[in-house]
């Protein structure tokens, strides 16, 4: 083959590689915008002993109709022995 083939063939490889690394930054920054609109903002956990803690102390008793909606929508059993 002459210079000029294997020139010619260098250069159409050197521009398959620049258009496959262009390509890949793009995907690159995709990815990386993806990551921060996805990730959560939130830093630190929520203690949420205390607002359990007054969910448990409330002395809540559902009337009939919740009663009867979880009946109907779960599998738990809901009359059973109340909790002491």
């Amino acid at each position: 083959m002459s210079n000029h083939t294997m020139a010619y063939i260098a250069h159409k490889a050197e521009q398959k590689r620049q258009e496959e690394k262009k390509r890949q930054e793009s995907r690159d920054a995709e990815n990386e915008l993806l990551m921060k609109r996805t990730t959560t903002k939130q830093t630190s956990i929520p203690d949420m002993r205390e607002a359990y803690n007054k969910v448990v102390n409330s002395g809540y008793e559902p009337h009939e109709a919740v009663i009867h909606y979880q009946r109907f929508t779960s599998g738990r059993i809901i009359d059973g022995p109340k909790n002491k």
